[in-house]
């Protein structure tokens, strides 16, 4: 299991987002099309003790963006993965920890899953992440 303190953007957690959500995660997508049961999501943003983070997917599609540098547990490395940066989930730490050991996240301290952002930060993709925040909050 990982401690709340290595919550930081780039880091990737296997965490069930059913958990997500009775915990009281927010997510800024529509309930059709969320991530549903266990997944992996990037950490985007960290501030105290609440953190952003962005489901991904094995497949692309619209909205997705392809996460092209990995590092870390190979379930997480061995396949291609693609964000879906219409879906930003808000979760404080402990209910970023619950659903990470709901879905058995396999990282391990020194060796936790790890993603490249800059793909995710390119100047057009913030502003769609800024958006999908300030829409949801409307």
């Amino acid at each position: 299991m990982f401690d709340v303190r290595e919550i930081r953007p780039g880091l990737a957690l296997f965490m069930d987002a059913d958990v997500l959500v009775a915990a009281g995660a927010s997510c800024t997508g529509q309930q059709q099309g969320r991530a549903n049961g266990a997944h992996y999501f990037v950490c985007v943003a960290a501030e105290r003790d609440v953190s952003d983070w962005v489901a991904t997917s094995s497949h692309p599609g619209v909205g997705r963006v392809r996460v092209r540098s990995k590092s870390g547990h190979p379930g997480w490395v061995s396949r291609s993965t693609y964000a879906d940066l219409w879906q930003v989930w808000t979760a404080t730490d402990d209910v970023v920890r619950r659903a990470a050991l709901a879905a058995g996240d396999a990282s391990e301290r020194g060796w936790r899953n790890l993603a490249a952002l800059r793909c995710l930060f390119d100047a057009r993709i913030v502003a769609c992440v800024t958006e999908a925040k300030r829409d949801a909050s409307l």
